[in-house]
């Protein structure tokens, strides 16, 4: 049995797949966010899953974890809540996961915030990268970007960590947001082929030249982007919730 305890204020029990989960605690039931316009085919969340505002990060969560509340890994054997890769694929999304989970039960904001909420996919992130202005800006205090649609609404996306780049005086901007889809290259050949990663937004401003060379040898780091990237599906990442507007399939 596999012990968890994370989050929460609740007990329950859990079962996924062949494997038993004991949850000591479970997600605090997420504030109701604003929807916003952003002139796509869905509305945008204010702010992140579990947030309270804005400017805040929400939860940390791994892709197709209906609790959000599980933090198993299977990279380093030595690290903390190691288990094996197949157990690990089983409990995030399971070992067939489908290739797009929003709105589905192991849909961790179709699950706890409901109401017609849920992950975004990759054609809504597509949307607000290709039709909206990005600037990076500071809200409070946290750095992020402001994304600007077309119609004038507007949303925050803040990033993971303000101190990168502080004594530099420089902003850095780096922080990642799941997709609800499964990455179509990369695959777990050892067991037939179990998709590992999902599609991932990385956020990241990098605008200066890395002189320690055990990082790079005076390499630059690319600058300004919003890149779509796979990741395997026990990182624990930030989810921004989306819904479909009124009348849409």
């Amino acid at each position: 049995m596999l012990c968890v305890c994370c989050l929460s204020f609740f007990s329950s029990f859990a079962q996924i797949d062949d494997f038993h989960v004991e949850l000591k605690e479970e997600l605090i039931p997420p504030k109701e966010p604003m929807a916003v316009d952003m002139g796509g085919s869905v509305l945008w969340s204010s702010f992140n899953l579990c947030a309270e505002d804005p400017t805040e990060v929400g939860i940390y969560c791994g892709w197709g974890d209906p609790t959000g509340v599980l933090r198993f890994q299977a990279d380093d054997p030595n690290g903390e809540n190691y288990i094996d890769i197949e157990s690990c694929l089983a409990i995030y999304g399971g070992l067939e996961p489908p290739q797009n989970i929003a709105g589905k039960d192991i849909d961790v904001v179709h699950r706890n915030l409901g109401n017609g909420w849920q992950m975004p996919t990759l054609l809504d992130f597509s949307e607000l990268i290709s039709d909206c202005e990005w600037e990076i800006t500071r809200i409070n205090g946290t750095l992020g970007y402001k994304v600007t649609a077309k119609n004038g609404n507007s949303i925050f996306l803040p990033s993971w960590n303000n101190e990168i780049g502080k004594e530099d005086g420089i902003d850095v901007v780096y922080g990642a947001y799941w997709t609800s889809f499964t990455c179509s290259y990369d695959f777990y050949d050892e067991y037939g082929g179990i998709p590992i990663g999902c599609y991932r937004i990385c956020l990241h401003e990098i605008p200066w030249c890395i002189k320690d060379k055990d990082i790079i040898d005076c390499g630059v780091i690319p600058s300004k982007g919003h890149l779509l990237m796979s990741t395997p599906r026990w990182n624990q990442l930030m989810i921004r919730p989306v819904k479909k507007k009124a009348g849409a399939e």
